[in-house]
């Protein structure tokens, strides 16, 4: 983008998208040189043991508490972080493959929506045509 002749457009579209997506971008910090450390020296599941990147993503994941982590390597889909990390207050977000990822927040949606719905109609005073 930064090359085109329309560069600050498209990065200024870009950046647009990112905080409309509410997207975060995420910095190394303590929590992640503990984690990454930890999982490095506690191999308590050895599905890991030669994947230090995938344990930095996660360990990425875990510092900034996100919900889920979406992967295709079912190996760490189903890693145990070491117990002491737990301890002290860390937890692995839930895993799952992008698919399974889709489905869920499809699910969610439709809750959503129905819980919308059911609230809206209870709410009185709208009709049809005021309701855009």
């Amino acid at each position: 983008m930064h090359e085109h002749k329309k560069a600050l457009d498209y990065i200024t579209s870009m950046n647009q998208l990112l905080d409309d997506w509410n997207v975060a971008v995420h910095f190394p910090n303590d929590h992640v040189r503990i984690l990454c450390f930890k999982m490095g020296e506690e191999e308590v599941d050895t599905r890991m043991i030669r994947e230090p990147t995938d344990r930095t993503h996660l360990a990425y994941a875990m510092a900034y508490h996100s919900d889920y982590f979406l992967t295709s390597d079912r190996n760490l889909i189903r890693y145990r972080i070491p117990s002491s990390l737990e301890a002290i207050g860390f937890s692995k977000p839930t895993c799952l493959l992008l698919e399974e990822f889709k489905n869920e927040i499809s699910m969610k949606v439709r809750e959503f929506s129905y819980e919308w719905d059911t609230t809206r109609s209870t709410m009185g005073g709208f009709n049809d045509k005021n309701d855009a």
